[in-house]
């Protein structure tokens, strides 16, 4: 089970605590004082602190945000006979994991023992999200543990090392942009210009020149080219085919020494067929063509997403926000049709929720939740008998 730190300046109480939690597999240390709990705490690892709320010398809170800089993450559950409002606030707002007002029976310590203990098991298993390999993380922001992902990159590959025009296709949320600029970051342009434009945007025409020549040999990357207007289409139909620029005003032609690199959501071919997009220019780029799946089509990118997007949203870094398996679970099969924007939003308002405890199903959207497996029911565990009643810790809890 776990090993469990106990503090508190009476011999009986921390007895009294040691035979209940070993008597449940647990194993325990004790210690009568604030100070030499932080020194074992120093040199030895624990799962679980338990301290009692006024001790001399130093009381409970002050062990607390100590203890949390010497054993960050480990949860510390608060033992007080002085239940208010005001000080359970408190604790909780420093960071302790639970607390057991005085007088408590056994079965509402292990309660909350076997709490913080399924957050330890969560936060050991939630580690190994926040640290992918390089095999499924090449690049910076592109996660490869999926098939599909992993032949996106070898095309990227190929492209480093090309200029042919590119035009990565995929739903919105895939992170095209992501790839774009990776392929200028890692091929021969690099030390160019990468200049992003939105064509959904107004432009002027005879702008696809000016710009090729601005950026020097660098990167021009359209982003929606479905919304070019049809003059700028056969601009930069006509570039890519003469190889040739007009930089603006009288300037003759000039080489056309810049890449091309665009992306859109639509199905160019609909476009084309219905008029709205030049056949030419689909023609142009199918060599070089990139299709990026839905995140729901690569369920192995989604466990590596959560890790990465969780620990960019946690505080401390190089930590995990701890997440329980159903929920987990739940979040991997979810289709997830906003993809990762989707996927963000949500576990963004998860580790809002949780307030600093695991993510777990309550955390997350009713619609999220029908997707987990439900889980197989587990026979209830039968507790090791007890040495005491669970009255005689209720009573000689009363009596301290």
């Amino acid at each position: 089970m776990s090993k469990i730190l106990v503090v508190d300046d009476q011999p009986m109480i921390l007895r009294c605590l040691e035979s209940a939690l070993k008597a449940d597999g647990h194993d325990i240390v004790t210690v009568t004082a604030a100070d030499m709990a932080l020194k074992i705490a120093g040199f030895t690892t624990f799962d679980i602190i338990i301290t009692d709320y006024s001790m001399p010398r130093m009381d409970g809170l002050q062990f607390l945000e100590i203890s949390q800089q010497k054993c960050p993450g480990v949860p510390v559950i608060m033992i007080t006979g002085y239940g208010t409002q005001d000080t359970v606030k408190e604790a909780i707002a420093k960071g302790a994991f639970d607390y057991i007002a005085k007088p408590f029976s056994l079965d509402a310590l292990r309660s909350t023992v076997n709490a913080a203990n399924e957050y330890v098991k969560a936060r050991k298993e939630s580690m190994a999200l926040i640290t992918p390999g390089p095999s499924v993380l090449p690049y910076p922001n592109i996660v490869s543990a999926s098939a599909a992902m992993a032949a996106v990159c070898e095309k990227i590959e190929t492209a480093f090392a090309t200029d042919d025009p590119i035009l990565i296709r995929g739903a919105r949320g895939t992170r095209k942009s992501a790839l774009a600029q990776t392929i200028h970051a890692y091929g021969s342009r690099k030390e160019q210009a990468f200049l992003k434009i939105n064509c959904a945007k107004t432009l002027p025409d005879d702008t696809i020149g000016k710009l090729a020549a601005s950026v020097n040999g660098g990167t021009l990357f359209f982003t929606d080219i479905q919304a070019l207007p049809m003059a700028l289409q056969e601009e930069l139909l006509s570039i890519l085919q003469t190889g040739s620029c007009k930089p603006g005003g009288d300037a003759p032609l000039a080489p056309m020494t810049a890449r091309v690199v665009a992306t859109s959501p639509d199905p160019l071919e609909e476009l084309a067929a219905a008029g709205k997009f030049s056949m030419e220019l689909l023609r142009i780029f199918e060599p070089g063509t990139i299709q990026v799946a839905p995140l729901r089509d690569r369920p192995e990118d989604i466990r590596v997403h959560i890790g990465l997007i969780l620990r960019n949203l946690n505080a401390t870094p190089g930590d995990v926000i701890p997440i329980e398996p159903d929920a987990l679970l739940a979040l991997e099969r979810y289709p997830w049709p906003g993809n990762l924007p989707e996927l963000e939003e949500t576990l963004r308002s998860a580790v809002t929720m949780a307030k600093g405890r695991q993510i777990g199903m309550a955390q997350l959207p009713r619609e999220i939740i029908s997707w987990a497996q439900p889980a197989s029911p587990k026979a209830a565990s039968e507790p090791n008998a007890p040495a005491f009643k669970g009255w005689f810790v209720k009573n000689i809890m009363q009596k301290a």
